[in-house]
């Protein structure tokens, strides 16, 4: 495990080499590239004060709004594809 953080509705979010792990509600959940993601490895998590969550992986800065995964890369203006805290 990498990262790991609380959101504000309680949720643990864990920032894995397989992608996310969220656990709320009773409920365990695990998100990959085949939910959105840019890559599996994820290297940290982060909650914004708007209450997004931001990933660093190794496919780009990844932006979670409850519902899709949307991912900044060098065509966005990161320095690398590679991203490892934030």
């Amino acid at each position: 495990m990498h990262g790991i953080a609380q959101s504000r509705d309680g949720d643990i979010w864990a920032a894995t080499s397989g992608g996310i792990w969220r656990l709320g509600g009773g409920e365990y959940k695990t998100y990959t590239k085949a939910d959105g993601l840019p890559n599996d490895q994820v290297q940290r998590v982060f909650e914004d004060s708007m209450g997004y969550l931001w990933f660093s992986t190794w496919g780009g800065l990844c932006r979670y709004d409850g519902e899709v995964f949307q991912t900044l890369t060098v065509e966005d203006g990161l320095a690398g594809s590679v991203v490892m805290s934030i």
